[in-house]
């Protein structure tokens, strides 16, 4: 072979080494990027969920549970007339004034 020849390989083989190192250094230095982003991204996002982490203990802090009861009485005529028969009448009347009635149920009239 000739020297020519030989300077040639060794420049071909120093061209593809140099590109091989060069991509492994900018590869690198991507992931390096990447990883930076990922880990700031990562630091905010744990300083917004400790931060809704203390305004959520503050309103349980502050939580109170009201139940109430409303108690629906109808007292109208016109219920009774279209709802009960006169057995259930007698029940509600008894139950009205359970003095007259000493405790005991009304039969039938």
């Amino acid at each position: 072979m000739s020297p020519t020849l030989w300077i040639a390989l060794a420049l071909y083989l120093v061209g593809v080494g140099s590109g091989w190192l060069v991509r492994g250094t900018v590869a690198d230095a991507e992931h390096a990027a990447t990883d930076r982003a990922v880990e700031v991204f990562r630091a905010s996002e744990a300083k917004i969920a400790a931060t809704l982490e203390t305004k959520l203990a503050k309103l349980k802090a502050n939580e109170r549970v009201i139940e109430r009861e409303v108690t629906k009485v109808v007292d109208r005529p016109v219920y009774r007339n279209v709802c009960l028969d006169d057995d259930g009448l007698r029940l509600i009347e008894a139950a009205r004034d359970p003095a007259g009635s000493a405790g005991a149920v009304p039969g039938p009239k």
